[in-house]
């Protein structure tokens, strides 16, 4: 796999707890990367430090239209629609396996159909516990659109 410039997030521990974003989080070393992501999904980057060093990250929007090249049990690889030379970056579907965030066939046709145009987005969720408990997250989601190029 070609190198990755950037990660893309939606969940961040604070005090040893998860917390989750409605939009999309960009994490990356490069300053250049940082301000091209600013300049096509209109957020504002600024510098953060991460236990491995400096680097910057961006907040996007709650639905980004993305090139999958490449995806397996840990997360999917893609570039920027309208954006390819800006490089590669990645979504890492942990904690949870990305079956269980995507359905099988989603995964199975991205794994297997080379370049596909999607919309990776963010979306809430909810379900019932068995006590009769409201549980309301947020969840990533791929919509696939058809062919990329």
């Amino acid at each position: 796999m070609t190198d990755v410039v950037g990660r893309f997030l939606f969940v961040c521990t604070v005090n040893d707890r998860p917390v989750a974003f409605s939009r999309w989080r960009v994490a990356t070393d490069s300053p250049d990367t940082a301000k091209a992501v600013s300049l096509l999904l209109d957020g504002q980057p600024r510098e953060r430090v991460a236990p491995d060093g400096k680097g910057w990250e961006v907040d996007t929007s709650s639905s980004v239209r993305v090139v999958i090249e490449d995806t397996n049990e840990d997360g999917v690889s893609f570039r920027l629609a309208g954006a390819h030379g800006l490089g590669v970056f990645f979504y890492s579907s942990a904690p949870w396996r990305l079956s269980e965030v995507i359905d099988e066939s989603t995964i199975r046709l991205l794994s297997t159909a080379g370049r596909i145009l999607c919309d990776l987005s963010i979306e809430p969720a909810t379900f019932t516990t068995r006590n009769g408990n409201i549980v309301q997250y947020l969840k990533p989601s791929v919509v696939i659109l058809g062919a990329g190029s």
